[in-house]
């Protein structure tokens, strides 16, 4: 594993999965949320529209209802544990 998935894997705790709209279509998200902006982050999922970099910055993205088994397993190379893995 490589430092940088080392450091990621690390925050798996930062990384949201994010889903809405784009340009009329549905799509999802994986931001990795800034620590010192995670509080301010959380209040800011109230509002409609949110400039998700100002946050953190995206892993991963897609249209989509859901991100597939392709972008979970690059996520996963990538050092995250998600939710649901038991690891």
């Amino acid at each position: 594993m490589s430092f940088a998935a080392k450091v990621l894997g690390s925050k798996s705790n930062l990384l949201w999965l994010i889903q809405g709209d784009h340009k009329s279509l549905r799509a999802w998200w994986f931001l990795l949320v800034n620590p010192a902006k995670l509080e301010i982050f959380k209040k800011s999922l109230e509002k409609k529209d949110i400039q998700l970099t100002d946050y953190g910055e995206i892993i991963s993205s897609g249209y989509g209802q859901n991100p597939t088994d392709a972008d979970i397993a690059y996520l996963k190379q990538k050092g995250f544990k998600l939710q649901g893995d038991g690891a």
